[in-house]
This record gives C-alpha cells, sequence and structure tokens, in this order.
C-alpha cells in the first residue's frame, strides 16, 4: 500500500511544481504562495512515507 501511496504523492508533488512554475511566469503570487505551502505539506508526506 505504500508504495501506491508513494507514487501517487511523488505525482502530486510534480503537478504542484509544474503549477507554480505556471502562477509564476503568470505572476499570480496568491497562488503561487498557496501551492508552494501546499507542496511543503506533500513533500512531509512524502518523506514520511518513505
Amino acid at each position: 500500500m505504500h508504495k501506491n501511496d508513494s507514487k501517487f504523492k511523488e505525482g502530486a508533488v510534480e503537478s504542484y511544481n509544474e503549477d507554480i512554475k505556471f502562477a509564476t511566469e503568470i505572476k499570480d503570487n496568491g497562488t503561487k504562495d498557496l501551492l508552494q505551502t501546499i507542496l511543503k505539506d506533500e513533500e512531509e508526506h512524502t518523506d514520511k512515507l518513505c
């Protein structure tokens, strides 16, 4: 089960990074800040699964 969770979380982290890049490109700092906060949380969860 942890392997599936880990793969899901890794996909989410990748997605958030892409979204942060896009938010930066369009100068949407509010969204970028929110996504960075969520990303940090996801990375912490991913670290705990490994």
